[in-house]
């Protein structure tokens, strides 16, 4: 399955610990289907979509780049999993999920991808931060008036 999937990657530097990952509304046994056009977005083809997305900057670059906001330092990453317990629908389009990634230094990054779109013809990766690595957090979640944010110590 060929998607074409549009980056705009958004590296905040931010550290804190609250809640483990946002949730919304759906959660990810709930998540009900949105059909416009291409498939709907069911939690099977919201993983596919961010392994593709991956595969894809792999394809193009040699590895999955990710900027560390703490090092400035770019790493080259190479997918372990998507964590599929922890896909969630947290907004109008919105979705959230969780992936694990080892470096090629040894060091396991867990990573936070916010995808946007009404199907999966229209599926966009819209934000990726670095949210532990090695199982230190460097943030949580919280959610205040009904908005999850990032939680920093």
């Amino acid at each position: 399955m060929k998607k074409k999937i549009l980056l705009t990657v958004c590296i905040f530097s931010i550290v804190s610990t609250q809640g483990e990952h946002p949730t919304g509304s759906k959660t990810t046994a709930s998540i009900t289907p949105q059909i416009v056009q291409g498939e709907k977005i069911t939690l099977q083809n919201l993983a596919r979509a961010i392994e593709s997305f991956v595969e894809a900057d792999i394809n193009l670059r040699g590895a999955f780049l990710v900027i560390d906001p703490s090092t400035n330092e770019v790493l080259k990453l190479n997918l372990e999993k998507v964590h599929k317990e922890r896909l969630s629908h947290v907004g109008d389009d919105v979705y959230f999920a969780c992936a694990d990634f080892n470096a090629d230094d040894g060091k396991v990054y867990d990573l936070d991808i916010f995808l946007r779109g009404t199907n999966t013809d229209e599926l966009t990766v819209t934000e990726i931060t670095v949210h532990k690595e090695d199982g230190q957090a460097r943030y949580g979640w919280m959610e205040q008036d009904g908005v999850w944010i990032k939680k920093y110590n």
